[in-house]
């Protein structure tokens, strides 16, 4: 499991296996009671959307940074 997130790194998903890079750690304000860490990542792969955003910890718990060459 991860205990940090670097933004401009890349990650794997540990469930599909996919590859995305993170752009942007971000506080989310509006939760009741105070801030929110948030990653924003986009995906390294073909698809229609490409943008996320995740909690901090939940991404932590679901990704682990990639081994990748030429990247």
């Amino acid at each position: 499991m991860l205990d940090k997130v670097e933004v401009g790194k890349i990650y794997r998903n540990i469930k599909n296996n996919k590859l995305y890079k993170v752009v942007f750690i971000g506080n989310y304000t509006e939760k009741p009671m105070g801030m929110e860490l948030m990653v924003g990542y986009v995906a390294l792969y073909p698809t229609d959307i490409k943008n996320f955003v995740r909690p901090y910890s939940l991404f932590l718990e679901k990704f682990k940074k990639a081994r990748v060459r030429g990247l």
